[in-house]
């Protein structure tokens, strides 16, 4: 999934959740659900950019009502090793992955002077659905790294895990932001260099200065 900024492009702050003893209701393009005493409470849905339903969670039973069906590749861990598999159930985030995305390109921006290049990180989502083990495998040149990591700091914690063999099983994934001056005619040069990364699962936020 790839999204792209403009470093000049302000973005609409999404409601915030409830304040302490209150109760509000949550619909927006991409969430619709309740907040209770500032908690995700009752039943919710996650919606894409496309306003297709993505997840819907019970919050009160922390069930998974629906997701899609998804026969994709996932790296996790079995055996005493990461394989590639398909799993009975894949990791999801539990958010709306598109709001994720419009929320954490708002806090990057191309360092000065500009410059083009791209960070690449991956991270493990583990039997608990919480996120670990960040790791950089690629940052070309360094003066992203703090703005990516502002970013991947804006990621939910919570998690669902994947299910492989009727277990949760840890699952790694890969997040990609990308930085072009001008025209994002470099980006599929970029790209096509990428470290051999699975297709599943990587998030990629692409960045691009007006000027």
């Amino acid at each position: 999934m790839r999204f792209y900024f403009a470093t000049l492009l302000v973005l609409l702050a999404l409601p915030g959740l409830a304040q302490n003893g209150s109760i509000e209701k949550v619909n927006t393009k991409f969430e619709k659900g309740t907040v209770t005493d500032n908690r995700r409470t009752g039943r919710w849905e996650y919606y894409d950019g496309a306003g297709r339903l993505e997840l819907i969670m019970n919050y009160d039973s922390s069930r998974v009502a629906y997701m899609p069906a998804d026969t994709a590749h996932y790296i996790v861990w079995l055996d005493n090793a990461w394989n590639s598999i398909v799993p009975n159930r894949p990791p999801r985030m539990m958010a709306s992955t598109v709001e994720y995305l419009l929320e954490a390109g708002k806090t990057i921006q191309i360092p000065q002077p500009q410059t083009e290049g791209r960070v690449v990180y991956s991270f493990v989502v583990n039997e608990q659905g919480r996120t670990e083990d960040l790791t950089v495998e690629e940052a070309m040149p360094t003066p992203f790294m703090e703005q990516t990591l502002r970013a991947f700091q804006k990621m939910p914690p919570q998690w669902i895990p994947a299910i492989a063999r009727g277990r949760a099983v840890k699952t790694r994934c890969y997040f990609v932001v990308y930085f072009l001056k001008g025209s994002s005619s470099k980006l599929e040069k970029l790209s096509k260099s990428l470290p051999k990364l699975p297709k599943t699962y990587r998030s990629e936020i692409v960045v691009t200065a007006l000027r």
